[in-house]
């Protein structure tokens, strides 16, 4: 049974993390507005050059996250045998089926109209530079944070199902609050799906606060999101392309399953 201490210390934990994160974005993005305000009135910054900056606040934020975050000490006897750390081996194909089900969640809010977005307008050059980030530093800032630290202050291995579900909701509601942009409802279940397929803990020397699967999985949600966006600007509807990616993570994934998921990526505990 946990003691007070320990449940003390992970919300401690998780609060230094989560204040220092959205702190520090926040005040870097608001130094960016002031300069854009004093070197460019009359204009907005071109999209590209904002999410390069996003980019450089999201970097800013996760730094002082990392710094503060604490690991769980080891328990003695906890790393029993050759002294080696003990890993939790994901299977490959968790990230395919997280694909899938992200993409599947968002086809379902798409046609079903509980959210109205539009598609945004980019200019070539623009959906590049956004593509380029969404696929590569977006996803590493965001799952190290929302994944890697604030998770896995919140989670652990022996914690009880309710435990793991309600660490995985606080996150989620959390990474739902950071893109408002997206209408809320699928950024909060991609936090829990992103949840499900994340390593345990954060234990002192044991595990990266790297989530490698979340971090992949992201990737290739994005990728297939401007893919789509590249596609609709010739005219084709975007849950078209949406609905062949999910499809070819689902065969992705079943191939995996029925190999039996050989090929597996290690997260230190």
């Amino acid at each position: 049974m946990e003691n007070n201490a320990e449940k003390k210390r992970r919300i401690v934990n998780a609060v230094a993390a989560a204040v220092s994160f959205f702190a520090a974005f926040g005040l870097s993005r608001l130094l960016f507005f002031a300069a854009s305000a004093l070197l460019k009135t009359d204009a907005a910054l071109p999209a590209g050059v904002s999410a390069a900056l996003t980019a450089v606040s999201l970097g800013v934020g996760c730094a002082p996250a990392l710094a503060v975050a604490r690991p769980r000490p080891e328990a003695e006897g906890e790393f029993p045998g050759s002294g080696e750390p003990l890993r939790s081996k994901k299977p490959a194909y968790l990230v395919p089926a997280a694909v899938f089900l992200l993409l599947a969640v968002n086809v379902l809010i798409s046609t079903s109209g509980l959210v109205k977005t539009d598609a945004p307008s980019y200019s070539t050059r623009e959906l590049i530079i956004r593509a380029i980030l969404g696929c590569t530093v977006y996803p590493v800032l965001e799952e190290t944070f929302f994944r890697g630290v604030l998770l896995g202050a919140l989670r652990e291995r022996d914690d009880p199902i309710p435990a793991r579900i309600g660490a995985a909701v606080v996150t989620a509601v959390g990474f739902a609050a950071f893109h408002p942009g997206s209408g809320y409802v699928f950024p909060f279940a991609a936090g829990v799906i992103l949840a499900a397929i994340a390593p345990y803990g954060l234990t002192a020397k044991k595990r990266s606060l790297i989530p490698v699967g979340p971090i992949a999985a992201h990737a290739l949600y994005n990728l297939a999101l401007y893919v789509s966006l590249a596609l609709t600007a010739t005219g084709i509807e975007p849950v078209v392309p949406l609905s062949v990616f999910a499809g070819i993570a689902a065969i992705a994934a079943g191939v995996m399953l029925l190999t039996g998921g050989k090929a597996r990526w290690k997260e230190k505990k």
